[in-house]
């Protein structure tokens, strides 16, 4: 499954702190375990952009593996946020890499 998720938000939030807290509730609801974690290069971005695979749980307890990145980018007055995510049995790591390359600012 390949899912792109974004929201603009207002100043005043630390994009730091949402993006943690993001991150921590997508793999709390994924049940994740062995969190790998690496700076992601994104252009422009708002400073914290991250990349990180994980394995877990579905829904139904089958096991699944999941990469995530979580980029913001400044915009206007507020910050427009990304979050694209492959999960998927075995993931290829290069269809992953392909799919993430492919995301650009707004």
């Amino acid at each position: 499954m390949w899912v792109v998720m974004t929201t603009r938000m207002n100043q005043g939030l630390d994009p730091s702190q949402v993006l943690q807290g993001w991150q921590a509730a997508t793999w709390r609801t994924l049940q994740a375990v062995s969190l790998q974690s690496r700076p992601w290069p994104a252009p422009q971005a708002v400073p914290g952009a991250v990349r990180v695979s994980a394995n877990g749980s579905q829904a139904n307890g089958q096991p699944t593996q999941a990469q995530g990145v979580w980029v913001a980018w400044p915009e206007g007055d507020g910050v427009q946020w990304v979050n694209a995510m492959v999960y998927q049995t075995h993931i290829q790591a290069e269809t992953a890499d392909t799919f993430f390359e492919g995301i650009r600012r707004p």
